[in-house]
């Protein structure tokens, strides 16, 4: 019953023209990026001022989009980031971050979200770091001890130490 809601509300978001635009920056910026990954965590609507170019300043509508996505390093690593997006209403294209002028708006919401701005390793991918630093630690000294050959006895060792 829970999966045949959850699948129409998977289907939706991947069809947003939002969310495939930031799913294709991401791939083309970051390549550790795990495709279809990225997930709104929050958003907000503003008007604000887009620089088109060095002179030219345009007033837009843009959605601003916290997002949450997961990297893979060598397919054994996972981490999650978190970024914030600007998407234009009015053009329908994502922009890039520094093309945008911040307002009292816009550092209110990435004020709100200034603690989540970190990269996060997963549990997961923790607990095998842990569990290789652990095995280093005491398998090593453990082995050695171990297949270590007796050594010669006080008696035939005839030199003080």
């Amino acid at each position: 019953m829970l999966l045949a809601f959850s699948l129409p509300f998977t289907a939706a978001s991947a069809e947003d023209p939002i969310i495939q635009s930031i799913d294709e920056k991401l791939e083309s910026v970051d390549f550790y990026y795990q495709q279809g990954s990225a997930k709104v965590m929050d958003f907000t609507d503003l008007y604000m001022e887009i620089a088109i170019n060095e002179e030219e300043v345009e007033k837009q509508k843009v959605k601003m989009v916290f997002v949450k996505y997961q990297t893979d390093r060598d397919t054994i690593f996972h981490f999650n980031k978190q970024e914030v997006f600007y998407y234009s209403l009015d053009k329908n294209t994502l922009l890039e971050n520094d093309s945008v002028i911040g307002n009292a708006e816009s550092k209110a919401f990435i004020t709100d979200h200034q603690d989540d701005y970190r990269k996060q390793i997963t549990p997961g991918s923790l607990a095998l770091i842990l569990i290789f630093i652990f095995t280093t630690v005491l398998l090593f000294p453990l082995a050695v001890l171990l297949l270590q050959k007796n050594t010669p006895s006080d008696k035939l060792y005839p030199y003080e130490l």
